[in-house]
């Protein structure tokens, strides 16, 4: 992988991490504003909640592994034109 990949990966992981949280608050508002159905609401809010930890602990060590990976190839660029350099 080039770091264009790496950087597109974690960003697309980051967006559909904030759409998770963004669809389980939308949940949770819908949960408070609709009388009629609350408990089903409110047990889709808390199972989304679960949902997006599960995925957010997920996306965390994914995005610090590609870091790790961007960075070595930093690392490994420099190198290389330090090489050339001298």
């Amino acid at each position: 992988m080039d770091k264009r990949t790496i950087k597109i990966k974690i960003f697309l992981i980051q967006v559909v991490d904030s759409l998770l949280v963004i669809a389980v608050i939308a949940i949770a508002v819908l949960a408070i504003v609709n009388e009629e159905n609350r408990f089903y609401m409110v047990l889709g809010a808390l199972v989304g909640l679960v949902i997006v930890h599960q995925i957010g602990q997920w996306t965390i060590n994914k995005i610090s592994s590609l870091r790790v990976d961007l960075k070595t190839l930093q690392r490994e660029e420099r190198q290389e034109e330090l090489r050339k350099k001298y």
